[in-house]
């Protein structure tokens, strides 16, 4: 079977991710909001058209 050196470096880095955390959904997902917010990149909502997904939800700002 061919194995792809990215895949499974993805698959690696979810598992330590999630070890980390002890498998504790809810302090991965605040952690996944921190590094968000410290990012400063705009949250793009993929279920609105192109046209009003572009804008920066500057009002919400929570994990979609």
């Amino acid at each position: 079977m061919y194995k792809d050196e990215i895949i499974s470096e993805v698959w690696e880095n979810r598992k330590n991710f999630v070890e980390k955390y002890k498998h504790d959904i809810d302090a991965m997902i605040q952690e996944l909001k921190s590094q968000q917010e410290l990012s400063g990149r705009p949250v793009i909502d993929r279920r609105l058209p192109p046209s009003e997904a572009a804008q920066p939800d500057t009002q919400n700002t929570t994990l979609r």
